[in-house]
């Protein structure tokens, strides 16, 4: 045998090993993209849409309104109406981004 067949068989068994690695990270990069989108399925089907935060905060910003007229203070007035249009807005624009 010479050198050149040697170095072709070197290069062929390289080669091969090269290729089977690239199949083997192949596969197993399909097997994580596969897990994540079933583990990601199953978190958005076994999710509900939870509002009641939203409500106990419109409530707040309600109690917050009520103290700000009882106190005259006017910040207290800006807080619970951001709080309530922020909260309102949230329970509106949530289920429509989720369908």
């Amino acid at each position: 045998m010479g050198v050149q067949t040697v170095n072709n068989m070197l290069y062929r068994k390289v080669k091969e090993t090269e290729d089977k690695m690239k199949e083997k990270s192949d596969e197993l990069k399909d097997k994580i993209y596969q897990f994540i989108s079933h583990a990601k399925y199953k978190i958005h089907c076994k999710r509900k849409l939870n509002r009641a935060g939203n409500y106990i905060s419109i409530a707040i910003g309600l109690f917050i309104l009520t103290a700000s007229w009882l106190t005259a203070a006017q910040w207290l007035l800006w807080i619970g109406v951001a709080s309530i249009l922020s909260n309102t807005c949230m329970l509106i624009i949530n289920p429509v981004r989720k369908m």
